[in-house]
């Protein structure tokens, strides 16, 4: 009996140490996943309720945070003190050097804004890295928010503080403009509306933000969960009531750009639903170009990534349809070309 004791003490004991091993083994290779994540780039895709601070004005209930620096959909932002997105100035030239009056704006939503990439890869800097290369005389700014609609646009530039050194804006129109709704994002309480707030939903978000390999973990189980075919949103079938709705406002931002000699023009982004439905996004696309046409606003369909990129590589995102950091330099380019053939681009002389 004594030795069947002990044996059994024994076997406990090994039972013991086996478990405090394999746990041991299991937490070190979680730190070293999650050191791995971390050191090749994973970021957190959470949608961050800090990036934006609410504003009393029913036609802009809020905006960028000034200072604001973290990750937004998986994207590197950095807010400057004026509540716009930095846009890195890619020059050895002093911003001194450009001439006064001859800045283009780009006016948008989250697509302007480049939700999913860093400040580096948004059309506004990839344009802007352009117009340094070639010797372009131009500044590019650009007033991009997630959520935007047309009138949160317009009141947006009736607030910009350089508009009177402003030589071009530049509207980015998107489908999800066709709405009533000019607050999209619904702040409150210094959160997110529209994003969910059950327990789960916050032992999640904590998971992304704080746990790098949470991110890798979900999406792939949102893949092998989810299908990949996009379905079409209700406001690609055009509605003529918020067609209407949505021009009213640019026809005011047309206003405010005749009032300061500003030539203004319209880029109608192609979304990349065009590769599954193709016949919905092109009738939409006439839509909204015969509308601006019938109230004098020039316009031309922002496509060039859509032409050339497999639809995994114009998105940003398996799960998320915004431009690429490829498809944003191709946008860039067109956006560049564009200008370029209205003659609304000026040439110097690069520096010795």
């Amino acid at each position: 009996m004594p030795y069947i004791a002990s044996t059994t003490r024994l076997g406990k004991k090994e039972l013991t140490f086996s478990i405090i091993a394999i746990f041991l083994g299991i937490l070190s290779g979680l730190v070293l996943a999650e050191c791995i994540a971390r050191v090749v780039g994973v970021r957190p895709v959470v949608l961050d309720a800090n990036m934006f601070e609410p504003n009393s004005d029913p036609l802009l209930p809020y905006r960028l945070r000034p200072g604001y620096q973290g990750y937004f959909a998986g994207g590197a932002v950095t807010i400057e003190p004026t509540g716009r997105r930095h846009i890195p100035f890619q020059s050895q030239m002093a911003h001194s050097q450009l001439q006064g009056g001859n800045r283009i704006l780009l006016l948008g939503d989250s697509g302007v804004f480049g939700l999913g990439l860093d400040d580096k890869d948004t059309i506004a800097s990839r344009l802007k890295a352009l117009m340094m290369s070639n010797h372009t005389d131009a500044e590019v700014d650009a007033i991009g928010v997630p959520g935007y609609t047309s009138w949160n646009e317009y009141v947006a530039l009736q607030q910009y503080d350089k508009i009177d050194d402003t030589r071009v804006v530049l509207l980015v129109y998107m489908a999800n403009d066709l709405t009533y709704d000019n607050d999209t994002l619904k702040m409150r309480d210094g959160q997110i509306d529209i994003v969910g707030h059950s327990l789960f939903h916050f032992v999640t978000r904590w998971l992304y933000s704080n746990i790098y390999i949470s991110n890798v973990i979900f999406n792939e189980f949102k893949k092998w969960s989810q299908h990949t075919n996009m379905d079409t949103p209700a406001y690609y079938n055009v509605d003529g009531n918020l067609l209407r709705y949505s021009m009213q406002a640019i026809e005011e931002i047309k206003k405010l750009c005749d009032q300061k000699n500003i030539a203004f023009l319209v880029g109608i982004y192609r979304d990349v639903i065009i590769y599954q439905h193709f016949e919905v996004e092109k009738n939409y696309e006439k839509a909204i170009m015969q509308a601006l046409s019938a109230r004098g606003i020039s316009s031309f369909i922002l496509k060039e990534h859509t032409d050339k990129l497999p639809l995994e590589r114009a998105k940003v995102a398996w799960n998320d349809p915004h431009p690429s950091p490829e498809a944003a330099e191709l946008l860039a380019n067109q956006i560049y070309t564009v200008l370029e053939s209205k003659r609304l681009l000026g040439k110097r002389e690069p520096a010795d």
